[in-house]
């Protein structure tokens, strides 16, 4: 095995080690409050428990929401304004990648969601590809995701389920609504009574279920539905705690892991089964769900609040609008409208917590975080072990920090012209050439430069040839692992260096003229490198690894590859990401 190879293993495997013991359980309350003061337009986010609150700002919701539904480690909305999905949280990558277009309604599953477009046509993503692939033909009123299966209910009120062939029993009964839990479902028919199956087929309703119901909702190993006098009844498992429905009349329920939530008649909440959600925030809500030890809840004024774990960021509903994003190793950070950066996804080294400036510029890297402020001067945060977050002095238009390599450094353009690069030096690359350049791309083991008269220079590392540079004028650069891309005069790409990239038509970049790019990759070593390209259109394109990832009607306003991670601005603002390595497309 390549030395370097070898090397960026096990920063990989150490990094993850660290990972899993710093992510531990955290528990809090986030309201997002709509047009108050200080945040983005739409949208300010705040941490809270139910007497005090701080400011929490994350990833991007703009607008009110007119739907919600909480998986088991995710949740996701409808913003009121266009119909638009927006999903926070983990989840297997379903989080980040919901399709773009304008929805009716969407549920989130245990690791996969689906949601019904406006003309009716079902949808499904994430991580259990039986959902997606099985996905039958024709529209759905409603639907339903479980464990490795999910449920459509039609307007003549039958109902289909498709996934993994064990999970499918699909019921014979007419319903009025359907409510699809982990390992089995739950229906309201006609009359009123209740049905529910699993993968054995049609089972018996226990005594306690007997009766005339409204809604019912079908949790983990447990079930509760309202009786048409509005009372809840529940069965199942957790019978000590969860079953325990509190008296009083309810207008809905949702059943999670091992809690039941629930909206009463004067539209408050409460929940049940779990003690972390017994304290519910006050307000009056039309909708509610419930996950794996948390729960949102959408208000009647649209706002939505979660509380309870917060271990993936699920109960932080993302806001804001941005004018810049970058990807990192396992981080992101935007710049936002107003000025100030957020960042989202790891945080090991402090690289997701920004001081509290103004930036025109932000650049995430591996483990680090760098950005301009508005009178120019460059702000490093994170790890700094190599010293790529000790910023020289001076006046910058433009930083790059290295964002998925074993090679820390971060290069920057003077307002001269210079380029100074910092941090690890093993392959001489902070040794910048000098001259007069317009922008720098550094992947830490190399860097490219653009030249005034559109000429490309590099230095560091060429042991995959990244630092040869070919000939000609330019119009932007992206180093990325192993191997650099860029633009030609006029919008064709070109790309070299990385010896052992695929061969087959994913590899090379598309013939199309492109205004923007950006080269990443290199958390897996040689093996993987990944690039994406705005056309002039501004749809996607991706070649490399993530090659046969593209847009044909979705406009975006740039692109940032990171180490195992593609993130996009659309042209409202609002940013769409997912994992390169899982090789999801939009």
């Amino acid at each position: 095995m390549h030395a370097r190879v070898h090397s960026r293993i096990l920063l990989v495997v150490a990094v993850a080690l660290i990972f899993l013991a710093a992510c531990g359980s955290r528990t809090a309350l986030y309201l997002l409050d709509a047009g108050a003061s200080g945040g983005p337009p739409d949208f300010d986010a705040r941490a809270a428990t139910p007497d005090s609150s701080t400011t929490r700002p994350d990833a991007a919701f703009s607008g009110v929401a007119s739907h919600l539904s909480v998986g088991t480690g995710f949740a996701c909305a409808l913003r009121s304004s266009d119909g638009s999905i927006a999903c926070w949280g983990c989840g297997s990558g379903v989080a980040s990648t919901p399709p773009p277009g304008r929805f009716q309604s969407v549920v989130a599953g245990e690791s996969s969601a689906c949601a019904i477009d406006s003309d009716g046509v079902t949808v499904c993503w994430g991580f259990d590809s039986q959902i997606q692939s099985n996905l039958p033909a024709g529209a759905f009123v409603e639907v339903g995701v479980g464990q490795s299966y999910a449920c459509g209910g039609r307007s003549d009120g039958t109902v289909l389920c498709w996934g993994q062939p064990e999970t499918t029993t699909t019921p014979s009964d007419v319903f009025t609504s359907i409510s699809v839990g982990t390992s089995s479902a739950c229906g309201v028919t006609p009359d009123q009574t209740l049905a529910c199956w699993n993968n054995s087929g049609r089972t018996t309703a226990p005594a306690v279920a007997a009766g005339t119901f409204t809604s019912v909702a079908v949790g983990e190993s447990h079930a509760c539905a309202i009786r048409s006098d509005g009372t809840v009844t529940c069965w199942g498992l957790y019978n000590d705690d969860t079953a325990a429905a509190p008296e009083g009349t309810f207008k809905a329920i949702q059943a999670g892991w091992n809690a039941t939530c629930g909206i009463r008649s004067d539209l408050s909440l409460a929940c049940w089964g779990d003690a972390a959600l017994s304290t519910t925030p006050a307000g009056s809500f039309e909708e509610i769900g419930v996950g794996y030890g948390y729960a949102c809840g959408l208000k009647v004024d649209g706002n939505v609040v979660c509380w309870g774990e917060d271990n993936c960021g699920q109960s932080v509903p993302p806001i804001g609008s941005y004018n810049q994003i970058s990807a990192g190793g396992s981080h992101v950070c935007g710049l936002k409208t107003d000025g100030a950066v957020v960042c989202w996804g790891s945080t090991l080294f402090g690289e997701t917590e920004p001081p509290a400036a103004k930036f025109i510029q932000v650049s995430a890297g591996m483990i680090h975080t760098c950005g301009i402020e508005t009178d120019g001067t460059i702000a490093c945060w994170g790890d700094n072990r190599w010293g790529q977050s000790t910023a020289p002095p001076g006046t910058f238009i433009q930083v790059s920090a290295a964002p998925a390599t074993d090679f820390q450094q971060t290069c920057a353009v003077r307002i001269d012209g210079a380029v100074l690069c910092w941090g690890d030096n093993t392959f001489n690359q902070t040794a910048a050439p000098a001259g007069s350049f317009r922008e720098v791309s550094t992947s830490g083991d190399h860097a490219c430069a653009l030249q005034s008269d559109g000429t490309i220079a590099c230095w560091g590392d060429n042991s995959c040839g990244q630092s040869l540079a070919p000939s000609g004028t330019f119009e932007h650069v992206s180093a990325g692992e192993c191997w650099s891309c860029a633009i030609r005069t006029g919008g064709k790409v070109t790309c070299w260096g990385q010896a052992s990239l695929p061969t087959d038509e994913t590899a090379d970049p598309p013939s199309d003229a492109f205004v923007q790019i950006s080269s990443g990759g290199g958390m897996q070593g040689y093996a993987y490198v990944c690039a994406c390209g705005l056309r002039s259109d501004g749809n996607l394109a991706c070649w490399g690894d993530c090659g046969g990832t593209s847009t044909e009607s979705q406009m975006f306003t740039q692109v940032s590859v990171g180490g195992a991670t593609i993130c996009v601005l659309d042209v409202d603002g609002h940013p769409w990401c997912w994992g390169a390595e899982a090789r999801q497309p939009l």
